[in-house]
């Protein structure tokens, strides 16, 4: 008897949210791609979606990948729309160096990839002149570097470029690395590090003429979107921000994250950022990580008329939000009917809390009565709007999570009663000895 063939007659909308759920699996998308050919482009475009190169041997490696697949007509490279770079070698003071600098062997591998829209570097080795050259003052006056930069990379889709645990002498280093990817408009910056901060970045050095502006004088490179998250002190914070406001760089902002250690000059400068981008921001998260900020109350929100989404969090373990309440908290209910009739996702995240002995949640860290009226007033005046609450907790050994939305709907019952859609996350985490044991989310509706 001849072996039958199996043939899978399903139609691709059933069969490939199957394959999505496997995304995190790679062993078993190869073996799915192996099974079905029908299967083959769709566990491809989630193999190759996201890589990383790290170092030069991997970056070889996968540049002869992508000869291979190209020869065979296997379209590998169609795939791949994120990549990370780790462990190499960006000597802009010497790109074409393939000795002194890993950038030919790059380019070499990322200009076979047409649809490449996210890079990320991490801990990378980035110079951009000789050390000999330590006088901030001086380098401005004189354009450093020497010649005007260029495209680093060809990826004409490029859009988010971020930069994390990364090194660099100056926060204009920063700016002339960013300068040789002029397609983008979204920054990320994550766990930067500033060793030398005597530059002014108010003094921008306007000789890039490749990079700074077009034949008809107009500024390329607009940042719409800009994560600010560990940047190691508010000197590097505000002098990043300072220098996205020279050419060649401009802000339109339409989403802003700002997760920094933050200090009151800190949020002045956060502040000054959300003020400036009143006429286009459309997305806004603000983790603080100060229990007694009073960010809040600096904070005004009305006339951000484009304004669609927020998020407003505390971070971090120096304090309890379970035992009193806190500044931010207070403040909390006055800044949010400041907030504009175009909001239509409030994100209100309650983490790091405490269960009593007993097992019950707190609920002492919130005025509730004016929290209550607030939210009211919002329903009253956005209708659609919906609010996100989070509640994580620290669980005992048991892992039990506690009942939060019969509770939470008691304290704010004016809110409730006026139809306001409130969606409840309850999840915690048990420690223990050297590890935390997370417990998955349950979901409500109030």
């Amino acid at each position: 008897m001849e072996p039958q063939t199996l043939h899978i007659a399903l139609p691709p909308e059933l069969w490939d949210p199957i394959v999505d759920e496997l995304s995190s699996d790679r062993s078993a998308l190869r073996a799915f791609s192996l099974t079905q050919r029908a299967w083959v482009a769709s566990t491809r475009r989630r193999l190759f979606k996201a890589i990383e190169l790290r170092g030069t041997e991997r970056c070889e490696r996968f540049r002869d990948i992508l000869i291979s697949s190209s020869s065979v007509g296997t379209g590998v490279a169609q795939w791949v729309s994120d990549v990370t770079l780790s462990v190499v070698r960006l000597r802009l003071d010497v790109p074409e160096d393939a000795e002194a600098s890993d950038i030919p062997l790059l380019e070499e591998t990322l200009s076979r990839l047409p649809n490449v829209d996210s890079l990320q570097l991490y801990d990378v080795d980035v110079k951009c002149g000789p050390e000999s050259q330590t006088d901030g003052d001086a380098r401005l006056e004189e354009g450093y570097p020497d010649r005007p930069l260029r495209s680093l990379f060809t990826l004409p889709k490029l859009r988010l470029l971020a930069l994390k645990s990364i090194s660099f002498g100056s926060p204009f280093d920063t700016m002339l690395l960013i300068s040789a990817f002029p397609q983008i408009s979204s920054l990320n910056f994550l766990y930067l590090y500033h060793p030398c901060l005597d530059v002014d970045p108010t003094h921008w050095p306007p000789q890039l003429p490749e990079n700074s502006k077009r034949e008809d004088n107009r500024i390329i490179i607009t940042i719409r979107e800009l994560i600010v998250a560990g940047v190691a002190s508010l000197t590097e914070a505000v002098r990043l921000l300072a220098a996205l406001k020279e050419p060649p760089f401009t802000c339109a902002l339409q989403k802003l994250l700002w997760s920094l250690y933050s200090s009151r000059d800190d949020e002045t400068a956060l502040v000054r950022t959300v003020g400036e981008a009143e006429s286009t921001l459309e997305d806004l998260e603000i983790q603080c990580n100060r229990a007694e900020s009073d960010l809040l109350g600096r904070l005004d929100l009305s006339r951000h008329s484009r304004l669609k989404s927020l998020c407003l969090g505390l971070t971090g373990r120096s304090f309890k939000v379970d035992t009193d309440i806190t500044t931010f908290y207070l403040s909390l209910p006055p800044f949010l009917v400041r907030t504009p009739t175009s909001l239509r996702v409030l994100h209100l995240p309650f983490g790091y809390l405490s269960l009593s002995p007993d097992g019950t949640p707190p609920w002492n860290f919130m005025n509730w009565p004016s929290f209550d009226e607030a939210l009211t007033l919002l329903h009253k005046r956005n209708p659609l709007l919906v609010v996100y609450m989070p509640f994580r907790y620290t669980l005992r050994q048991d892992g039990h999570l506690p009942e939060v939305a019969q509770p939470l709907a008691l304290r704010i019952p004016s809110a409730e009663r006026e139809g306001l859609r409130v969606r409840l996350a309850v999840s915690g985490y048990i420690p223990e000895a050297g590890r935390i044991v997370y417990v998955p989310e349950e979901y409500h509706w109030l």
